[in-house]
């Protein structure tokens, strides 16, 4: 890298070849006299700060439907999108959630609170499908179709002990709440 260049010039500001205690070496930095601007790090860093709201508009062109307006590539690492203060909100004519790592595919939604699906026609498909309440599960609607190819078994409850339907019913609710715990005790908030 050639020697340190630094231009000031009015209301902003151009460095090249810098150092700094917190980036290291910077490699290309424009930064205004409001403390806004982007730093390339010779790290391969990129910062950028804007001190109100921030807006990209892309895709005004696109003639097709299948070159997309937007991506966003990690070669490697995460993708963390925050928002402590406020709501993350997406939206679009159609989402969908793909989780595509051979077997290990997973998609979690966890929720301090409510997780809450509201749709006209809501479905779900799967080998194993458990849903489990602690306290209380309700199923309810005007008709209910129970379909099983083996016998379908039902429970009051009366009996708890490990050999009713019902103790199976709720070991299995405590073994899919360990289930649960385990593979979220390394998740943020888990």
């Amino acid at each position: 890298m050639s020697d340190p260049h630094v231009g000031q010039f009015n209301g902003f500001r151009v460095e090249s070849g810098t150092s700094t205690p917190e980036l290291g070496k910077i490699d290309y930095c424009i930064a205004t006299d409001n403390n806004q601007g982007l730093i390339f790090c010779q790290n391969g860093d990129l910062l950028t700060r804007n001190k109100a709201s921030s807006h990209e508009l892309c895709g005004t062109h696109l003639t097709d439907d299948t070159t997309p307006a937007k991506t966003i590539d990690a070669a490697n690492g995460d993708i963390h999108i925050r928002a402590k203060n406020g709501t993350i909100i997406l939206e679009a004519a159609n989402i969908r959630l793909v989780g595509v790592d051979g077997k290990g595919g997973e998609i979690t939604i966890q929720a301090s609170k409510i997780c809450n699906i509201d749709a006209p026609t809501v479905s779900g498909q799967g080998t194993n499908i458990s849903f489990a309440g602690a306290s209380k599960t309700q199923i309810a609607g005007t008709s209910l179709d129970l379909a099983t190819s083996t016998k379908a078994a039902c429970a009051s409850g009366v009996d708890t002990d490990s050999s009713s339907i019902m103790g199976q019913i709720l070991k299995a609710i405590k073994d899919f709440k360990d289930f649960f715990s385990s593979i979220c005790e390394d998740k943020p908030g888990g």
